[in-house]
């Protein structure tokens, strides 16, 4: 748990994350397969997630993939989402 409390996002993250929901808005995703690259803490994939899309998420941090792993499971998404290290093949 102490892991997860010590996540901080990166300030360009904040930034993408709003940029990308004020696109996506407009955007008819349910349905629609989305990769994301680099997923940090899972917020993204959840969003995606909850929107209906079908979710593929990749990044090299073995710290992000517990991170992540926990807070979708948390919020009841982890079962609809594939998550991949960088050194998987899909």
């Amino acid at each position: 748990m102490a892991l997860i409390n010590s996540w901080v996002p990166m300030p360009r993250f904040l930034l993408r994350k709003d940029a990308i929901r004020r696109m996506v808005k407009s955007i008819h995703i349910k349905d629609k397969k989305v990769l994301e690259i680099g997923f940090g803490s899972g917020e993204m994939l959840n969003w995606f997630s909850k929107k209906g899309a079908v979710i593929d998420g990749i990044d090299f941090s073995e710290q992000a993939h517990q991170i992540a792993k926990q807070r979708l499971r948390e919020k009841g998404s982890l079962d609809a989402i594939r998550l991949f290290s960088g050194f998987e093949s899909f």
